[in-house]
Parts: structure tokens; sequence; C-alpha cells
């Protein structure tokens, strides 16, 4: 059956405010004439208030944090491969459980500096 009486608010395509045109989006270009980054938390802050600025911050925090963990225990996996065959088991397995407390000591360790 036909609806007699459509949805004509503001969240209905006819007023043409939803979604917002594309046309009002800034080009990359034009942000780059404006010098305006649209990653920097300044700008993130600006355009969306310090609850999001926050979470971002907290994001990129948490995210070099994992990428130094992973490093780190990379480079300690490397280490202990580098041993191979030239120690018994049961020490590859101390330096690995030494390795990964090392690695999230000195990953949380940093997190003042980042």
């Amino acid at each position: 059956m036909p609806v007699s009486k459509p949805y004509g608010g503001q969240h209905g395509y006819e007023t043409k405010i939803w979604p917002v045109p594309t046309q009002f989006y800034a080009s990359p270009d034009l942000l780059k004439e404006q010098k305006i980054e649209p990653m920097a938390l300044e700008e993130i802050q600006r355009s969306y208030g310090p609850l999001v600025r926050s979470l971002e911050e907290r994001l990129r925090r948490y995210e070099r944090k994992i990428w130094i963990q992973i490093l780190l225990a990379v480079i300690g996996f490397i280490a202990i491969a580098s041993f191979a065959g030239r120690i018994d088991w049961w020490i590859a397995i101390l330096l690995a459980v030494v390795a990964n407390f090392a690695t999230n000591l000195l990953a949380f360790g940093l997190r003042s500096l980042f």
C-alpha cells in the first residue's frame, strides 16, 4: 500500500542537508593551501572537541607502545634464535620469559615519554 504522507523531516534527503553534500568537503589541496593538517591533534580538537582529541591521543600513544613492544620482542626472539642449539632448552625458555618481561617493562616504562 502506498504511503499517503511520506516523511520530509530534517533527516530526509529532500532537505539537501543530510548527508552533507560532498561539495562542502575540503579538498586535500585546499587544506594544504590553508596550512591545515587534518590529523594534527589541535585540528582534531577544533573539529570534534576535546573528548575526541583525547581519544585520538591515547590511541596514538598505545599504538606506539605496541610497536615498541613488537620490535623488542622480535629482537629478543632473534637473539634467542641465534643461540639455538648452543644452549639447553630450559635456558631458552628462561630467556624467552625474561625477554617478554623486559619488553613489557620497557614498553610501559617508556609510556611517560610518549
